[in-house]
C-alpha cells in the first residue's frame, strides 16, 4: 500500500460528505463528557456502538446504520486525539 494519495474520488467524495457530520458528533461529546476519558472507557464506547451498527444491519435499519456510524467514527477520533495528547506528555 502507498502512502501517497492517488486521486481517487470516492475517498474524497466520502471525506467531504461524512466527515461534517462526523465533526458534529465530536463536539457534542465533547460537550456531554468534558472530563477526559480512560482508554478503557472510550475502548467500551466504541465498542458499544460498533453492537448498535450490528443492531441496526440486523433491523435494516439504514437511517439508524448511518447514524451509528458516524457514532463509531467519532468515538475513533476521540480515542485517536485522547492516544495523541497523552504521547505528547511522554
Amino acid at each position: 500500500m502507498s502512502d501517497e494519495y492517488d486521486g481517487d474520488d470516492v475517498t474524497e467524495e466520502a471525506l467531504n460528505k461524512f466527515l461534517p457530520e462526523v465533526r458534529d458528533e465530536l463536539y457534542y461529546e465533547l460537550i456531554s463528557w468534558p472530563e477526559p476519558e480512560t482508554r478503557e472507557h472510550l475502548l467500551s464506547v466504541l465498542v458499544e456502538e460498533v453492537g448498535e451498527v450490528a443492531r441496526a444491519v440486523n433491523d435494516k435499519n439504514g437511517k439508524a446504520y448511518h447514524d451509528e456510524l458516524i457514532q463509531v467514527a467519532a468515538v475513533a477520533l476521540s480515542m485517536l486525539w485522547k492516544y495523541d495528547e497523552e504521547a505528547k506528555k511522554e
